[in-house]
């Protein structure tokens, strides 16, 4: 998920102009809200604008010798605003600060229980001032300032109380501006319905102050597609999820079983929702074959004739016919919204189409007007965690799944 703060004003954006003339490719129209829709049915980027990143990095972190060099399950990557590069490492618990050549220059966090501390991070987010806010154990924030002073730490497990029974989890999604965050507790028990008849299980968010005196309910959303079972709800391969992502002073949210994006202020007003042309595309066998033996090659121990059951077994099992819209999202420092076609294969990963994307990944960016702008490819095994102006920072794997960090130069021929 990305959380790249905007830290300047650009004062050349032609390669991103849209004119008149191209927003009419936008219908535009407000709702009975007052809240702006953009209905898009084409992207506007001429080919001198259509942006590409360079065919190989140009800086890699991690793979040194030294111990700061070795990474693991690392949850974010950005630039703060002096150009030293900031890496969470969640393996060690640590966050480590790299300058712009990808020097190590310090270490700070760790594992524990104390203040700076924490047993399992989750998820990392750059906000305003140089901020860094660290979601772990599930419920806490802890914020550090660009040197790596730790400043407070929230803990909202069983913060709120929604008031509906079947209320199975609660959770911080996404740090915001000035303590705020947004809290997402989710329902699991299905309506009253049929064996295996699919439905979306929803989920209750809210954006909490810095000291939860006051809160703003976003309503009941969707957050997966479920199944209804003797058990209450499973979840069938291949199905929509929640995507979020926030630069701190506003957050979008979509759940694709359509292409709709929605845009909320950090006080959680809604105050614009982007729609794209888009036809659901069906799962082909094959595509479902690819998935099956990608994830038995990753998580199945059984060999021979074993291993051939439990292909069928697979094969046999339950999983939606057609992919949703997007699998992720990314906020840019430019206030464009970056939303990542899925493929069946990347749920393999971690059984869910919103990890990191196996093969080349295609991304439809949309300005913060709303407009569709066009479409960018990324290379495979990456995932993009700071999108800035001429540069993309993201996360990438080798064959391995070990991970390293590194930077691409953002262009476009209009720019070259």
């Amino acid at each position: 998920m990305v959380a790249a703060r905007y830290c300047r004003c650009l004062a050349y954006l032609g390669f991103l102009c849209v004119t008149p003339s191209l927003l009419l490719q936008a219908q535009q129209m407000r709702d009975s809200a007052g809240i702006r829709v953009v209905m898009n049915s084409k992207p506007t980027w001429t080919t001198a604008q259509q942006l590409r990143l360079s065919a190989a990095p140009t800086l890699v972190i991690g793979e040194g010798s030294d111990d700061a060099q070795l990474l693991t399950r690392v949850r974010g990557a950005f630039y703060l605003s002096d150009g030293r590069i900031l890496v969470a490492d969640g393996g060690s618990n640590e966050l480590r600060i790299f300058d712009a050549q990808g020097k190590h220059l310090k270490t700070f966090s760790r594992s524990g229980d104390g203040p700076g501390e924490f047993r399992s991070m989750q998820d990392v987010f750059l906000l305003a001032g140089d901020t860094i806010a660290v979601l772990h154990d599930r419920a806490s924030v802890s914020r550090f300032s660009g040197d790596g002073t730790y400043i407070t730490r929230t803990n909202d497990r069983g913060a709120t109380e929604f008031g509906r029974p079947g209320a199975t989890m609660q959770s911080v999604a996404l740090a915001l501006n000035g303590g705020a965050r947004l809290l997402v507790r989710a329902l699991m028990d299905p309506p009253t319905r049929g064996m295996g008849v699919a439905f979306d299980a929803t989920a209750q968010l809210e954006v909490l102050n810095r000291d939860a005196s006051t809160t703003r309910p976003l309503g009941e959303l969707p957050f997966m597609q479920a199944s209804a079972d003797k058990n209450g709800a499973s979840k069938p391969w291949l199905g929509a999820e929640a995507v979020l992502a926030t630069d701190g002073t506003q957050f979008y949210y979509g759940y694709g079983t359509t292409y709709e994006l929605i845009r909320y202020t950090a006080a959680g007003q809604p105050n614009l929702i982007v729609r794209r042309a888009w036809t659901a595309p069906k799962v082909s066998r094959r595509e479902y074959e690819q998935f099956t033996d990608e994830w038995l090659s990753r998580w199945s121990k059984a060999k021979g004739a074993a291993l051939a059951e439990k292909r069928r077994e697979f094969l046999a099992g339950d999983y939606f016919k057609t992919l949703p819209a997007f699998s992720a999202l990314a906020l840019d420092r430019t206030g464009r919204v970056w939303a990542r076609t899925p493929a069946a294969i990347d749920a393999a990963v971690a059984g869910s189409l919103n990890g990191y994307p196996i093969g080349a990944s295609t991304w439809s960016v949309f300005g913060a007007n709303g407009v569709w702008l066009g479409d960018v490819k990324m290379p495979a095994r990456f995932s993009p965690t700071d999108i800035g102006d001429n540069y993309v920072l993201g996360i990438a794997r080798d064959d391995d799944d070990m991970p390293t960090v590194v930077r691409f130069t953002l262009s476009s021929s209009a720019r070259d």
